[in-house]
């Protein structure tokens, strides 16, 4: 018969604490991502949704799939359409936009209200800094699409494939109110390789609502450190290109119900960034639903995420088997009258 003295079990029981507590840590770690803003718009009858998150949990999260559910007047699905966030990888603290296109011949004319979900997965080891905007310039062209222009270097040690730089475009009140990215030129930079890039806000309608923007960068290898907003320098003035049209919403009450997750389907947004690529065994997060807004004008409420559960579920499993564990151990060596002293 195994045989126990007090030293020996208080030891046994510290270590076995010790191990749990650091098993403990890692399993509350959480990846939780909060909506910052969103809005809609209409260009030549095709519907945009345009938003921006940010990853408020506490490890870097990859494949950000996001999913737009559009309703008509009678609170019937018309259909839904997924996409990606710009950026691939997100690591902690940084944001990133998406923007979801619905065509008139999906319906985007019948649309009373909009939802929309997300669903990612953990990247625990994110993804190496390197990426370095070296300068940048504002520009409004004839047809009055706005222009970011500059020099962005590779200033990591590896290579940088598939370079894209992104601006996200705010109002007055920092509400998302157009998105858009590029390669650089050329997209592909050994290490401190520098490359131009010029990334165009097409929608003439959103340009005018243009009061500060943010710009970020990422290739299949590096990440970039966000810059703070940039407040535009007054650009020359410009003839509006008057072909673009824009239709006015129906509007209707804002439904701030959620439901629970539905299964991502529909069709891939074109717009999506080329460094995205399929999820797999997702964390969900569903959004406010929402009316849409006529020519983009900005819904100021955040959304704050749910937060995935699947770690503190885990911990807390983890912690109730270890103290049925150390409670059948205790009962009995304490029947079986194996405890001496020492």
């Amino acid at each position: 018969m195994f045989q126990f003295n007090k030293r020996r079990l208080t030891g046994l029981l510290v270590c076995f604490v010790f191990t749990l507590s650091i098993f403990s840590q890692s399993a509350f770690a959480t990846s939780t991502l909060g909506m910052l803003s969103h809005s809609s718009f209409y260009d030549s009858n095709s519907l945009y949704v345009v938003g921006e998150v940010k990853n408020t949990g506490d490890v870097a999260i990859q494949n950000v799939n996001v999913k737009v559910i559009f309703y008509n007047a009678a609170d019937q699905v018309i259909t839904s359409i997924t996409g990606y966030t710009d950026l691939n990888v997100v690591l902690i603290g940084r944001k990133t936009f998406f923007s979801i296109k619905m065509l008139e011949s999906q319906g985007a004319l019948n649309v009373t209200r909009y939802t929309t979900w997300f669903n990612w997965t953990d990247a625990p080891a994110g993804k190496p800094l390197g990426l370095s905007i070296l300068s940048t310039n504002e520009s409004t062209d004839s047809d009055g699409h706005r222009h970011i222009t500059g020099t962005i270097q590779n200033q990591g040690t590896v290579n940088s494939n598939n370079t894209e730089v992104s601006v996200t475009f705010y109002n007055s009140t920092q509400g998302v109110v157009g998105t858009a990215w590029a390669f650089a030129n050329p997209p592909n930079l050994a290490p401190n390789q520098i490359a131009t890039f010029d990334v165009e806000l097409i929608f003439v309608q959103q340009v005018a609502k243009v009061a500060s923007y943010s710009m970020a960068a990422e290739s299949n290898s590096l990440a970039y450190s966000p810059m703070p907003s940039v407040t535009p320098s007054p650009s020359p003035s410009a003839t509006v290109n008057p072909s673009v049209s824009s239709s006015p919403f129906p509007s209707t009450t804002v439904n701030p119900s959620v439901s629970s997750s539905p299964t991502p389907q529909g069709t891939n947004n074109p717009t999506q960034s080329p460094t995205s690529s399929p999820t797999s065994n997702p964390s969900v997060m569903p959004s406010q639903s929402v009316s849409p807004q006529p020519s983009g004008t900005q819904n100021s409420d955040p959304l704050t995420a749910t937060t995935d559960n699947s770690g503190l579920l885990i911990a807390i499993g983890v912690v109730s088997v270890a103290a049925i564990v150390v409670a059948s151990l205790v009962f009995l060596v304490k029947k079986r009258g194996l405890l001496k002293s020492v």
